[in-house]
Protein backbone atom coordinates (compact mmCIF):
# COMPACT_ATOMS: atom_id res chain seq x y z
CA UNK A 1 0.00 0.00 0.00
CA UNK A 2 1.74 3.34 -0.97
CA UNK A 3 0.75 6.46 0.78
CA UNK A 4 1.91 10.28 0.17
CA UNK A 5 1.79 12.58 2.55
CA UNK A 6 2.71 16.40 1.49
CA UNK A 7 5.15 18.37 3.68
CA UNK A 8 5.36 22.24 2.77
CA UNK A 9 7.38 24.92 3.88
CA UNK A 10 7.44 28.68 3.26
CA UNK A 11 10.86 29.52 3.23
CA UNK A 12 12.04 32.72 4.33
CA UNK A 13 15.27 34.61 3.31
CA UNK A 14 16.72 37.52 3.35
CA UNK A 15 20.40 39.30 1.72
CA UNK A 16 23.19 37.20 3.08
CA UNK A 17 21.32 35.16 5.75
CA UNK A 18 18.92 32.00 5.64
CA UNK A 19 16.21 31.68 8.38
CA UNK A 20 15.41 28.29 9.79
CA UNK A 21 13.00 27.14 7.57
CA UNK A 22 9.30 26.08 8.82
CA UNK A 23 7.74 22.72 7.49
CA UNK A 24 4.53 21.02 8.38
CA UNK A 25 3.06 17.69 7.43
CA UNK A 26 0.08 17.86 5.28
CA UNK A 27 -0.87 14.09 6.25
CA UNK A 28 -1.70 11.66 3.16
CA UNK A 29 -3.14 13.26 -0.14
CA UNK A 30 -3.08 11.08 -2.68
CA UNK A 31 -1.53 7.81 -4.01
CA UNK A 32 1.51 9.68 -6.42
CA UNK A 33 2.47 13.18 -5.85
CA UNK A 34 5.14 13.74 -8.67
CA UNK A 35 4.87 17.76 -9.95
CA UNK A 36 4.42 21.21 -7.91
CA UNK A 37 4.53 24.56 -9.54
CA UNK A 38 4.39 27.94 -7.51
CA UNK A 39 3.08 31.17 -8.25
CA UNK A 40 3.87 32.60 -4.83
CA UNK A 41 4.32 31.92 -1.26
CA UNK A 42 0.26 31.62 -0.66
CA UNK A 43 -0.64 29.71 -4.22
CA UNK A 44 0.58 26.28 -5.82
CA UNK A 45 -0.46 23.21 -7.54
CA UNK A 46 0.15 19.47 -7.14
CA UNK A 47 0.09 16.92 -9.96
CA UNK A 48 -0.29 13.44 -9.87
CA UNK A 49 -2.90 11.13 -9.39
CA UNK A 50 -4.99 9.15 -6.81
CA UNK A 51 -6.25 5.31 -6.91
CA UNK A 52 -9.78 5.38 -7.26
CA UNK A 53 -9.65 9.15 -8.49
CA UNK A 54 -7.01 9.31 -11.38
CA UNK A 55 -5.00 12.12 -12.27
CA UNK A 56 -5.24 15.17 -10.19
CA UNK A 57 -4.62 18.61 -10.02
CA UNK A 58 -4.74 20.18 -6.60
CA UNK A 59 -4.60 23.71 -5.34
CA UNK A 60 -3.49 25.73 -1.96
CA UNK A 61 -4.37 29.17 -1.98
CA UNK A 62 -2.92 29.26 1.72
CA UNK A 63 0.60 28.41 2.02
CA UNK A 64 0.02 24.80 2.13
CA UNK A 65 -2.64 24.43 4.83
CA UNK A 66 -5.20 22.90 2.40
CA UNK A 67 -5.31 21.09 -1.09
CA UNK A 68 -8.63 21.18 -3.29
CA UNK A 69 -8.88 19.18 -6.34
CA UNK A 70 -9.62 21.51 -9.39
CA UNK A 71 -11.45 20.32 -12.34
CA UNK A 72 -9.95 18.58 -15.10
CA UNK A 73 -10.58 16.73 -18.18
CA UNK A 74 -9.90 13.08 -18.74
CA UNK A 75 -6.93 12.36 -17.88
CA UNK A 76 -4.77 9.06 -16.45
CA UNK A 77 -1.88 10.50 -14.42
CA UNK A 78 0.11 13.82 -14.24
CA UNK A 79 4.09 14.36 -14.11
CA UNK A 80 4.34 18.11 -13.89
CA UNK A 81 2.69 21.02 -13.56
CA UNK A 82 3.84 24.76 -14.62
CA UNK A 83 2.23 28.31 -12.66
CA UNK A 84 2.74 31.18 -14.57
CA UNK A 85 3.68 33.77 -12.04
CA UNK A 86 2.98 36.94 -14.36
CA UNK A 87 -0.73 35.97 -15.47
CA UNK A 88 -3.09 34.88 -12.97
CA UNK A 89 -4.83 31.88 -12.65
CA UNK A 90 -2.48 30.20 -15.51
CA UNK A 91 -1.53 26.91 -15.69
CA UNK A 92 -0.30 23.57 -17.97
CA UNK A 93 -0.15 20.19 -16.63
CA UNK A 94 1.57 17.14 -18.56
CA UNK A 95 0.45 14.04 -18.57
CA UNK A 96 1.76 10.46 -20.22
CA UNK A 97 -0.68 11.25 -22.92
CA UNK A 98 -1.36 14.62 -23.09
CA UNK A 99 -1.21 18.55 -21.22
CA UNK A 100 -4.06 20.59 -19.92
CA UNK A 101 -4.22 23.58 -19.58
CA UNK A 102 -6.11 26.33 -16.91
CA UNK A 103 -6.67 30.04 -17.86
CA UNK A 104 -8.69 30.94 -14.17
CA UNK A 105 -6.77 28.27 -12.13
CA UNK A 106 -9.86 26.20 -11.33
CA UNK A 107 -10.58 24.42 -14.43
CA UNK A 108 -8.04 22.42 -16.86
CA UNK A 109 -8.74 21.13 -20.78
CA UNK A 110 -6.95 19.27 -22.76
CA UNK A 111 -4.16 21.22 -24.73
CA UNK A 112 -3.06 20.36 -28.20
CA UNK A 113 0.61 19.31 -28.43
CA UNK A 114 1.83 18.84 -25.83
CA UNK A 115 2.29 14.94 -23.86
CA UNK A 116 5.23 13.70 -24.84
CA UNK A 117 6.29 11.85 -22.29
CA UNK A 118 7.58 14.99 -20.66
CA UNK A 119 7.95 15.29 -16.49
CA UNK A 120 9.42 18.94 -16.80
CA UNK A 121 6.76 21.51 -17.15
CA UNK A 122 8.03 25.30 -17.21
CA UNK A 123 6.29 28.68 -17.17
CA UNK A 124 8.51 31.88 -18.19
CA UNK A 125 7.78 34.99 -20.22
CA UNK A 126 4.23 37.00 -20.54
CA UNK A 127 2.28 33.26 -20.55
CA UNK A 128 4.34 30.96 -21.98
CA UNK A 129 5.43 27.17 -21.27
CA UNK A 130 8.30 24.76 -21.91
CA UNK A 131 7.52 21.08 -21.72
CA UNK A 132 10.86 18.59 -22.10
CA UNK A 133 10.29 15.71 -23.82
CA UNK A 134 10.15 13.44 -27.35
CA UNK A 135 9.44 16.09 -29.60
CA UNK A 136 10.97 15.49 -32.19
CA UNK A 137 14.92 14.41 -33.45
CA UNK A 138 17.48 11.86 -32.41
CA UNK A 139 17.25 13.12 -28.74
CA UNK A 140 14.15 15.18 -28.49
CA UNK A 141 13.40 18.30 -27.38
CA UNK A 142 10.64 21.27 -26.35
CA UNK A 143 7.18 21.78 -26.53
CA UNK A 144 6.36 25.51 -25.72
CA UNK A 145 3.46 27.38 -26.22
CA UNK A 146 3.14 31.20 -26.46
CA UNK A 147 -0.85 31.24 -25.21
CA UNK A 148 -0.91 29.40 -21.87
CA UNK A 149 -1.24 26.20 -22.71
CA UNK A 150 -3.51 25.79 -25.34
CA UNK A 151 -1.14 24.78 -28.16
CA UNK A 152 2.38 24.22 -28.40
CA UNK A 153 4.81 24.34 -31.24
CA UNK A 154 8.00 21.36 -31.19
CA UNK A 155 11.37 22.16 -31.35
CA UNK A 156 13.81 19.55 -31.79
CA UNK A 157 16.86 19.83 -29.82
CA UNK A 158 19.30 19.26 -33.19
CA UNK A 159 22.20 19.06 -30.50
CA UNK A 160 21.45 15.71 -29.30
CA UNK A 161 21.02 12.05 -30.08
CA UNK A 162 19.52 8.56 -29.11
CA UNK A 163 22.06 8.06 -26.22
CA UNK A 164 21.13 11.93 -24.92
CA UNK A 165 17.53 11.75 -24.08
CA UNK A 166 15.90 15.34 -23.30
CA UNK A 167 14.70 15.15 -19.30
CA UNK A 168 14.18 18.75 -18.08
CA UNK A 169 13.97 21.97 -19.92
CA UNK A 170 14.72 25.98 -18.17
CA UNK A 171 13.46 28.62 -20.19
CA UNK A 172 14.99 32.15 -18.86
CA UNK A 173 13.98 34.15 -21.80
CA UNK A 174 11.91 34.16 -24.77
CA UNK A 175 14.48 32.71 -26.87
CA UNK A 176 17.16 31.54 -24.18
CA UNK A 177 16.36 27.41 -23.75
CA UNK A 178 18.15 25.02 -22.00
CA UNK A 179 17.72 20.73 -21.69
CA UNK A 180 19.29 18.72 -19.56
CA UNK A 181 19.95 15.58 -20.97
CA UNK A 182 20.76 12.05 -20.59
CA UNK A 183 20.03 8.11 -20.06
CA UNK A 184 21.24 5.63 -17.19
CA UNK A 185 22.30 1.68 -17.44
CA UNK A 186 19.17 -0.25 -18.53
CA UNK A 187 17.60 -1.19 -15.27
CA UNK A 188 14.29 -2.14 -16.48
CA UNK A 189 14.91 -5.90 -15.98
CA UNK A 190 15.37 -5.51 -11.95
CA UNK A 191 12.32 -3.73 -11.50
CA UNK A 192 10.65 -6.24 -13.31
CA UNK A 193 11.72 -9.06 -11.47
CA UNK A 194 10.81 -7.32 -8.39
CA UNK A 195 7.52 -6.11 -9.14
CA UNK A 196 7.11 -7.07 -12.88
CA UNK A 197 4.54 -10.42 -11.83
CA UNK A 198 1.93 -8.40 -9.99
CA UNK A 199 1.95 -4.88 -11.68
CA UNK A 200 3.25 -2.93 -15.24
CA UNK A 201 5.30 0.04 -16.26
CA UNK A 202 3.78 3.28 -16.68
CA UNK A 203 6.58 5.30 -16.14
CA UNK A 204 10.14 5.20 -14.96
CA UNK A 205 11.21 8.78 -13.61
CA UNK A 206 14.74 8.41 -13.16
CA UNK A 207 16.83 5.32 -12.46
CA UNK A 208 16.23 4.31 -8.97
CA UNK A 209 11.80 5.59 -9.17
CA UNK A 210 9.17 4.31 -11.78
CA UNK A 211 5.41 4.79 -11.81
CA UNK A 212 3.52 1.26 -11.68
CA UNK A 213 0.31 0.09 -11.80
CA UNK A 214 -1.33 -3.04 -10.22
CA UNK A 215 -2.55 -5.52 -12.21
CA UNK A 216 -5.43 -6.71 -10.34
CA UNK A 217 -6.53 -3.53 -8.34
CA UNK A 218 -5.55 -0.99 -11.46
CA UNK A 219 -4.37 1.55 -8.62
CA UNK A 220 -0.96 3.08 -9.11
CA UNK A 221 2.13 3.29 -6.93
CA UNK A 222 5.36 4.61 -6.96
CA UNK A 223 8.59 2.24 -6.55
CA UNK A 224 11.90 3.01 -5.67
CA UNK A 225 14.96 0.77 -5.96
CA UNK A 226 17.96 0.66 -3.37
CA UNK A 227 21.43 0.69 -3.68
CA UNK A 228 21.62 -2.84 -3.03
CA UNK A 229 19.08 -3.59 -5.61
CA UNK A 230 21.01 -1.79 -8.75
CA UNK A 231 24.29 -3.48 -6.87
CA UNK A 232 22.57 -6.76 -7.28
CA UNK A 233 21.57 -6.03 -11.18
CA UNK A 234 23.15 -6.44 -14.72
CA UNK A 235 23.92 -3.58 -16.98
CA UNK A 236 21.45 -4.11 -20.22
CA UNK A 237 22.07 -2.47 -23.89
CA UNK A 238 23.00 0.83 -22.72
CA UNK A 239 26.51 0.72 -21.57
CA UNK A 240 27.05 3.67 -19.66
CA UNK A 241 25.70 6.96 -18.13
CA UNK A 242 25.54 9.69 -20.75
CA UNK A 243 24.80 13.38 -19.64
CA UNK A 244 24.22 16.60 -21.83
CA UNK A 245 23.12 20.41 -21.37
CA UNK A 246 21.83 21.62 -25.19
CA UNK A 247 21.00 25.64 -25.30
CA UNK A 248 19.58 27.48 -28.16
CA UNK A 249 19.90 31.31 -28.44
CA UNK A 250 17.06 31.38 -30.84
CA UNK A 251 14.15 30.06 -29.70
CA UNK A 252 14.82 26.60 -30.52
CA UNK A 253 15.92 27.02 -34.77
CA UNK A 254 19.38 25.96 -33.49
CA UNK A 255 20.91 24.02 -30.79
CA UNK A 256 24.53 23.84 -29.35
CA UNK A 257 25.52 21.43 -26.46
CA UNK A 258 27.56 23.37 -24.28
CA UNK A 259 27.73 20.69 -21.66
CA UNK A 260 28.16 16.91 -22.02
CA UNK A 261 30.38 14.29 -20.72
CA UNK A 262 29.29 10.45 -20.46
CA UNK A 263 30.51 7.90 -18.21
CA UNK A 264 29.67 9.24 -14.95
CA UNK A 265 25.80 10.69 -14.57
CA UNK A 266 23.23 11.83 -15.73
CA UNK A 267 20.66 14.73 -15.51
CA UNK A 268 18.00 15.98 -13.53
CA UNK A 269 16.98 19.60 -13.43
CA UNK A 270 17.58 22.63 -15.01
CA UNK A 271 16.55 26.21 -13.72
CA UNK A 272 18.01 29.92 -14.45
CA UNK A 273 17.87 33.25 -13.01
CA UNK A 274 18.76 34.54 -16.28
CA UNK A 275 20.31 33.48 -19.79
CA UNK A 276 23.54 33.27 -18.34
CA UNK A 277 22.77 32.31 -14.80
CA UNK A 278 21.98 28.72 -14.43
CA UNK A 279 22.06 25.59 -12.16
CA UNK A 280 21.74 21.32 -12.95
CA UNK A 281 21.69 18.92 -11.23
CA UNK A 282 22.95 15.15 -11.98
CA UNK A 283 22.98 11.83 -10.37
CA UNK A 284 24.53 8.07 -10.63
CA UNK A 285 23.50 5.07 -8.79
CA UNK A 286 25.58 1.79 -10.40
CA UNK A 287 28.99 3.08 -11.18
CA UNK A 288 31.47 0.60 -11.51
CA UNK A 289 33.54 2.35 -8.23
CA UNK A 290 30.73 1.63 -5.76
CA UNK A 291 32.33 4.94 -4.11
CA UNK A 292 32.11 7.21 -7.23
CA UNK A 293 27.73 7.21 -6.94
CA UNK A 294 26.61 10.02 -5.89
CA UNK A 295 24.61 13.55 -6.96
CA UNK A 296 26.40 16.59 -8.45
CA UNK A 297 25.24 20.46 -8.52
CA UNK A 298 26.19 21.81 -11.58
CA UNK A 299 26.55 25.92 -11.77
CA UNK A 300 27.45 28.69 -14.94
CA UNK A 301 27.30 32.40 -14.75
CA UNK A 302 28.33 32.65 -18.63
CA UNK A 303 25.96 30.19 -20.38
CA UNK A 304 28.68 28.42 -21.46
CA UNK A 305 31.01 26.99 -19.06
CA UNK A 306 29.65 24.69 -16.25
CA UNK A 307 31.27 24.44 -13.28
CA UNK A 308 30.57 20.92 -10.34
CA UNK A 309 30.08 23.03 -7.29
CA UNK A 310 29.34 19.86 -5.61
CA UNK A 311 29.70 16.13 -5.47
CA UNK A 312 27.59 14.54 -2.86
CA UNK A 313 29.04 10.81 -2.61
CA UNK A 314 27.01 7.98 -2.08
CA UNK A 315 24.79 5.15 -4.14
CA UNK A 316 21.52 6.03 -2.43
CA UNK A 317 22.24 9.85 -2.93
CA UNK A 318 19.71 11.58 -5.21
CA UNK A 319 19.06 15.10 -6.87
CA UNK A 320 16.03 15.35 -9.03
CA UNK A 321 15.11 19.61 -8.88
CA UNK A 322 16.74 22.78 -8.58
CA UNK A 323 16.33 26.47 -8.65
CA UNK A 324 18.55 29.45 -8.84
CA UNK A 325 16.50 32.47 -7.24
CA UNK A 326 18.79 34.81 -8.15
CA UNK A 327 22.52 34.98 -10.04
CA UNK A 328 23.85 34.02 -6.64
CA UNK A 329 21.47 32.47 -4.64
CA UNK A 330 20.76 28.32 -5.70
CA UNK A 331 18.71 25.41 -4.17
CA UNK A 332 18.95 21.74 -5.19
CA UNK A 333 16.69 18.94 -3.51
CA UNK A 334 16.50 15.35 -3.60
CA UNK A 335 16.89 12.68 -1.04
CA UNK A 336 19.27 10.42 0.83
CA UNK A 337 18.03 6.73 0.86
CA UNK A 338 19.93 6.68 3.85
CA UNK A 339 18.50 10.04 5.96
CA UNK A 340 15.69 10.27 3.49
CA UNK A 341 14.60 13.61 2.04
CA UNK A 342 18.15 16.79 2.04
CA UNK A 343 17.77 20.21 0.90
CA UNK A 344 20.73 22.31 -0.02
CA UNK A 345 21.57 25.91 -0.22
CA UNK A 346 24.28 27.85 -1.47
CA UNK A 347 25.15 31.64 -1.84
CA UNK A 348 28.31 33.18 -3.81
CA UNK A 349 28.39 35.81 -1.70
CA UNK A 350 28.48 33.73 1.57
CA UNK A 351 31.89 31.85 2.66
CA UNK A 352 30.56 28.60 2.15
CA UNK A 353 29.87 26.87 -1.20
CA UNK A 354 27.10 24.78 0.08
CA UNK A 355 25.14 23.32 3.70
CA UNK A 356 22.88 20.99 4.23
CA UNK A 357 19.66 22.92 4.93
CA UNK A 358 17.11 20.46 6.26
CA UNK A 359 16.79 16.44 6.69
CA UNK A 360 13.93 14.24 7.42
CA UNK A 361 14.16 12.02 10.55
CA UNK A 362 13.40 8.44 9.51
CA UNK A 363 11.19 7.39 11.94
CA UNK A 364 11.12 3.45 11.13
CA UNK A 365 13.38 1.29 9.55
CA UNK A 366 10.46 -0.05 7.13
CA UNK A 367 10.06 3.59 5.63
CA UNK A 368 11.01 3.78 2.02
CA UNK A 369 11.58 7.58 1.05
CA UNK A 370 12.06 8.74 -2.15
CA UNK A 371 11.42 12.29 -4.75
CA UNK A 372 10.04 11.18 -8.05
CA UNK A 373 10.33 14.58 -8.92
CA UNK A 374 10.67 17.48 -6.68
CA UNK A 375 10.96 21.09 -7.75
CA UNK A 376 11.80 23.52 -5.27
CA UNK A 377 9.86 26.36 -6.99
CA UNK A 378 11.53 29.66 -5.15
CA UNK A 379 9.47 32.86 -5.94
CA UNK A 380 11.70 35.67 -7.19
CA UNK A 381 12.88 38.32 -4.77
CA UNK A 382 11.75 42.02 -5.87
CA UNK A 383 14.61 43.24 -4.92
CA UNK A 384 18.38 42.04 -3.88
CA UNK A 385 18.13 44.35 -0.58
CA UNK A 386 14.46 43.20 0.87
CA UNK A 387 13.50 40.09 2.46
CA UNK A 388 11.44 37.87 0.80
CA UNK A 389 9.86 34.90 1.09
CA UNK A 390 10.69 32.41 -0.96
CA UNK A 391 7.47 30.59 -2.52
CA UNK A 392 5.84 27.38 -1.43
CA UNK A 393 8.05 24.09 -2.04
CA UNK A 394 5.89 20.89 -1.87
CA UNK A 395 8.13 17.79 -1.29
CA UNK A 396 6.55 14.10 -1.62
CA UNK A 397 7.26 11.76 1.30
CA UNK A 398 6.82 8.44 -0.15
CA UNK A 399 5.39 6.05 2.92
CA UNK A 400 5.39 2.34 2.08
CA UNK A 401 5.31 -1.75 2.58
CA UNK A 402 7.45 -1.75 -0.30
CA UNK A 403 6.51 -5.18 -2.31
CA UNK A 404 8.51 -7.68 -2.89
Amino acid sequence: MMKISIVVGILAASLGTVAPASWKSQGTIGSAVIGCGAVDQSTAFLAGGDNGVGAEVLKTTDGGGSWAPTNISQAFMFLDVGASKTKAGSAVVNGLFGSQFSLDGKTFKSGIGGGGQGQSVEAFGANSFGIAGAFGGKGGGVAVSTNGGISFKHFAASSLDEAHPARYGAYPSDSTWYVTAGAWPSNAHIFEERFGSKSKLHKQLSEMVQVREDLETRKLFTVTLTGEDLAGGKYGNVTEYTGAIAKTNDGGKTWTNVFEHDGDYYFNGIHCASETHCIAVAEAHNLPDPNANGAHIFTTTDGKTWTETQTDLGRGVSLMGARFVSDTEGWAAGGNLAVSVVFYYFDRKLPFALLIFFIFYRPFPKVAFGIPSMEANLGQRKSSVESARLALTAVTRITASRRA
